[in-house]
């Protein structure tokens, strides 16, 4: 449950332990992602058990749900729905028809392994992080040509950038160089 935590990041230690197992507790976390009415570019941090939409989406009214090369559409039949789960780490557009919030149970993901598969010019890619994490620390203009989401953009050297940093719960276009 979402209610008192605050939107977007991890909250360890809300919920005790993930493993039903008693040899094989894990640590679980709470992520909870605002989603407004209409479109929103998101991603998850948590590895959940079930990842599959029909599951995270439950109790909420989605429309539909696009990454770089699959999608899932309300009331479709999910032989036609090419996207059937969210991955941790990765960025998701989803139209929400009515505003909600996004609960993720699980375990957090590590970013040691954070790494970008190009399949275009731009690139759509989630937060892997726990925590805010500037982009700078990661990218140059070596490495990155421009960053981009629903809030601003990005750019290594720019002067006027109108965002700084990854944040847990949101997603980005990265267009490398």
């Amino acid at each position: 449950d979402c209610a008192g935590i605050m939107i977007g990041k991890a909250n360890i230690d809300a919920c005790g332990f993930c493993s039903g197992g008693t040899t094989n507790l894990t640590p679980c976390s709470v992520q909870c992602v605002t989603l407004k009415k209409g479109w929103n570019l998101i991603s998850t941090n948590i590895r959940t058990a079930d990842s599959s939409i029909a599951t995270l989406f439950k109790n909420l009214d989605v429309q539909e749900i696009k990454n770089m090369d699959a999608f899932w559409l309300k009331g479709q039949s999910s032989v036609f729905n090419g996207l059937q789960k969210l991955n941790p780490g990765e960025g998701y557009l989803v139209n929400m028809n009515v505003a909600g919030t996004l609960s993720v149970t699980g375990t957090p993901v590590s970013s040691s392994n954070f790494q970008i598969n190009a399949l275009s010019n731009w690139t759509l890619i989630g937060c892997p992080y726990q925590t805010a994490t500037a982009f700078s620390s990661i990218f140059n203009a070596g490495n990155c040509s421009a960053i981009k989401n629903l809030d601003g953009f990005w750019m290594p050297n720019g002067t006027t950038n109108s965002i700084q940093t990854f944040e847990p719960g949101k997603g980005y276009f990265i267009k490398l160089p």
